[in-house]
């Protein structure tokens, strides 16, 4: 399972459409994006850490388990925790959603993968994708375990398909002769 965290004030601030609302009613943006990746992890088998600097302005849900938000509190910058849970979870398949370089080059050495928050708007977005797609990542590794473990069993799914039709073909042309 794909595991995201995003780093959220960083998310409003590069996507468009959250920073008009960030505009208008700060807590109602952070609710907003709330719902969307709501409805994004209750369509895929994905998990989100959304994480916020400071302390929380209203009170998330707690009863999803695939999407959790997080505040930094007072002493504690949300950089640092994004930073600190990618290290400590680093044997998943972990993609952090920020455009600070700062994190990005901190998580990318943890072994984590990064993408721009304009991309996974994109992705989150997209009702017709069954499952995530990575769409600019950017590491040298751009398949997880997992997506490997998957094309590997499609892979030899259909070799396996192919060598019994072979084997079909050659049994039925000796019984010909």
């Amino acid at each position: 399972m794909i595991s995201y965290i995003i780093d959220g004030h960083n998310f409003i601030h590069e996507v468009p459409v959250y920073l008009e609302l960030l505009d208008r009613n700060y807590v109602e943006c952070q609710k907003t994006l709330y719902r969307q990746l709501q409805d994004y992890t209750q369509t895929r088998k994905v998990v989100v850490t959304l994480l916020f600097d400071g302390n929380p302005s209203w009170d998330p849900p707690k009863d999803d388990d695939n999407l959790e938000v997080c505040f930094s509190g007072n002493n504690r910058e949300a950089d640092d925790l994004i930073i600190s849970l990618a290290e400590k979870w680093k044997k998943r398949s972990i993609i952090v959603v920020t455009r600070d370089h700062a994190i990005r080059n901190a998580v990318i050495a943890a072994g984590c993968q990064t993408m721009m928050p304009a991309d996974f708007h994109e992705l989150i977005s997209t009702k017709k994708s069954s499952r995530p797609i990575k769409i600019g990542i950017k590491n040298k590794h751009t398949l997880s375990p997992e997506e490997v473990r998957e094309w590997k069993e499609m892979m030899e799914s259909e070799l396996t398909k192919k060598k019994r039709r072979a084997d079909n073909l050659d049994h039925e042309s000796s019984k010909q002769n």
